[in-house]
This record gives C-alpha cells, structure tokens and sequence, in this order.
C-alpha cells in the first residue's frame, strides 16, 4: 500500500474517470438540457412558473427514492448490473417526458427519470470507495466534478438550439438517446469493482436497520447535513436560474445559457485549484475555508435581497462566487463522506443521495410555494442554504486527529479493465 504522496492509479483509470464522469453528468444534463425551455414549457402546458419548478422537484425526489433503491442493491449485486438496470428505466422516463400531453404527466415522467438517473449518481461514488482510500478520492471526486461542471456550460446552449429549431420534446428524446450509448458503454467496457466476498444480502428489514444505524452516526449526520444544504443551495438557483434571469433580469435564452456556461467556467475552474490543493492539504483542511468564503457570499446576498438591491449587476456576480465554491466543495465533502463512514458504500452514498435530492426538491418546493414573480424567494433559500451548510460543518465536523497525516491512495488492485 503506498502513501497518498505517490497517487498511486489503479489499471486503466483515466477511461474508467471518464465513464463515472459521463454517468454522473445524466442527472445534470437532464435538468440543465431543458432549463431554457421551462418558461415556453409553462405557457405550453398553461401552467405558473411555480408549477414548473415542480417538475425539477419531482426530478429530484425521484433521485432520492432511486438512491435509497439502487444504493443497496450495488452493495447486494454488484456496481454493474443495478447501474444498468438504472439506466433502462431513465431511458423509459426520458421518453415518456417527451410524449407527455400535460404537465401532469410530465411530471409524473420526470420522476421516473430520476429514479432511473438515481443508479447513475450513486454507483459511481461507491466504485470510487471501492478503489480509492481518502485523498485520492478527492482527487477523483474534483475529476468527476469537472466532468460534471460541462453540462451546465453545454447543455443550456444545446438546449436553447434544439428548442429553437427542434422543439422541447426532442430535449428528451437526446436524453434517452445519451441514457442508452452510455448503458452500452457500462455493459461493454466496464468490469465489476465489488467482488462477491464483499457484497450483502438485500433484504429489505436489514436495509431499513442499514439506514437506521447509518442515520444514528453522528458524523455521518453533521456531514451529510451540511452537503444537504449544499445542494439546496445549489439547486435554488439552479431549478430558478432561467425564471431569474430570463424573466426577471431581462436576458434572451442565449444570454443566459452563456450567463449558466461563465459560471460552470469558474466552478471548473476552481475544481482544477482543489485538484492542486490536494497535493499538499487533506480535504479537511480546504473544507473550512471554501464554505466560509460560500457563507459570505451567501450573506451578502441575503442582505442585498433585504435591501431591495438583488439587482442583476449585484446578484450575478455572487452567483458566480457561489459556483466557485461549490467547485471546492462537492468532491472533499463527498470523498470524506464515503471514505471516512464505517458502513458500505453504495448504502452511504445512497444516504448521502437521499438527503442531497431531498433537500434540492423541498428547496425547489419552497420557491414554488412562495412564487412570487420576484427574484426574493429562491435567492433567500439559496443564501440561507449556503449559510447553514458552512453553519453545520463549523459547529458540528471535527476533523479526525490525524487530518493532516499522509493516507493510502489505494485500496484495493481490482483490475478494471476488461
């Protein structure tokens, strides 16, 4: 076993990065891919913005429900056959979507595809704890993040194209499309990371005592509470972004696709910095100072809502400091979580998936509730988010003693190739 200092890579690492990236970009893209078009969507249906920003929280409930499934069911069976399975009933969502008559049934549809989008957030988390110990997680995570951090500078601009000239239900139609190349992908290059020795029994009593036991670890609560009101953050402005900045600061959909991509551009960016900043510190020692720059941005941004001065040459620039942290955020938290959690990891990360979806839904639900045709309701939940996400870690996260220590890069030498 070598010292983190090595990184020291597993067989055929860079191809598998890539695959884990494209899968965790499905959920991203089958939300950024038609933010453009929720405004038409909702004249379209006849329906407010408020009922629109439900089918972003449906989405996210099915990722919830979906996790709590399929994160057990990769401890059980194995990584490739529930991510699989998952990607078949996302391909069936996406489809549905696209027939849809109503926004009732659209719906409806968008929460089947979460749930099957659920198999492609978790398993991957759980194959980067089968391969890689703390801090090369990071590293992998922040890889992964990169990945991720193109949809929203793609997927807008794509789908402001394809709506324009194609119309919204072909945005569905490229989802399913995309959910099937890349489950012939999985079934075709990709070898199993969970051997048969170390995978459990999948009855739903002991599953249920899984999570109850995993729900009484105090760190793993504090942890997966503060990545919660990440999320809640991050999906206050996401699910809202085009209402924000189409409706209410006056942008054409083209502007604000390049509005969404400047910002994913800073989030790379600053995921590119933590790839760095691990070569030196722990994620416990970067943590802290990404989420009190987050927290004041967050507060700032309160206060300018409070003022009645949340105006779009103020309010856009600290949207983009918050897609900077989150740049430094997403892959410590989620590599300290799934490494440093005594419990299996698809069961964790299924937790962790929980909470996070939970959270962007009822912070989706929040802003719909109290629509107003202003941008106060989801700017609020955003700063107060962020705020109780730094909060959380503060007063809650202890660093483990030996933080700072050199740890291992690998954990197990499964060849991942085939």
């Amino acid at each position: 076993m070598t010292s983190n200092r090595e990184q020291t890579r597993v067989p055929g690492e860079r191809g598998l990065i890539f695959l884990l990236g494209t899968l965790v970009a499905i959920g991203a893209m089958s939300i950024d891919l038609y933010l453009p078009a929720l405004p038409e969507l909702g004249a379209v249906f006849g329906v407010s913005a408020g009922t629109m920003q439900l089918t972003i929280s449906g989405f996210l409930v099915g990722l919830a429900c979906g996790q709590a499934i399929f994160g057990p069911l990769a401890d059980r069976y194995g990584r490739k056959l529930p991510l699989v399975a998952g990607l078949a009933v996302f391909v069936v969502g996406s489809l549905l979507a696209a027939l849809a008559p109503n926004a009732e049934l659209f719906i409806a549809a968008r929460v089947l595809q979460g749930i099957g989008a659920a198999a492609a957030e978790v398993i991957p988390m759980a194959i980067v704890a089968d391969l890689w110990q703390q801090r090369r997680a990071a590293h992998v995570m922040s890889l992964l993040q990169q990945i991720l951090a193109l949809s929203p500078i793609a997927a807008p601009l794509i789908g402001a194209f394809m709506l324009q000239h194609l119309g919204w239900r072909s945005v569905f139609i490229v989802l399913a499309g995309l959910g099937i190349l890349i489950a012939l992908a999985v079934r075709c290059v990709f070898a199993e990371t969970l051997p048969l020795d170390r995978r459990r029994e999948a009855r739903l009593d002991r599953t249920l005592m899984d999570y109850v036991g995993l729900f009484r670890h105090r760190r793993f609560v504090a942890l997966a509470l503060s990545g919660a009101f990440i999320f809640a953050s991050a999906f206050s402005f996401i699910g809202s972004s085009s209402f924000i900045i189409i409706d209410q600061y006056g942008f054409s959909p083209q502007g604000f696709s390049y509005i969404f991509a400047f910002g994913s551009l800073g989030m790379i960016a600053c995921g590119q910095l933590n790839i760095v900043l691990l070569r030196r510190f722990h994620p416990h020692q970067i943590l802290p100072w990404a989420l009190g720059l987050l927290a004041s941005a967050c507060a700032v941004l309160l206060a300018l809502v409070f003022a009645g001065l949340a105006r779009a040459e103020f309010a856009l620039p600290l949207f983009f400091v918050t897609f900077c942290c989150f740049g430094l955020i997403f892959g410590n938290l989620a590599a300290i979580i799934i490494t440093s959690t005594p419990a299996p990891s698809g069961l964790v990360s299924g937790a962790y998936g929980i909470l996070g979806n939970l959270s962007g839904a009822l912070a989706g639900s929040v802003i719909g509730a109290f629509h107003n045709d202003t941008v106060a309701p989801p700017l609020v939940v955003l700063g107060a988010s962020g705020c109780a996400a730094a909060f959380i870690w503060f007063a809650a996260v202890r660093p483990p003693g030996d933080a700072g220590a050199p740890q291992a890069a690998d954990i197990v030498t499964t060849d991942i190739t085939r």
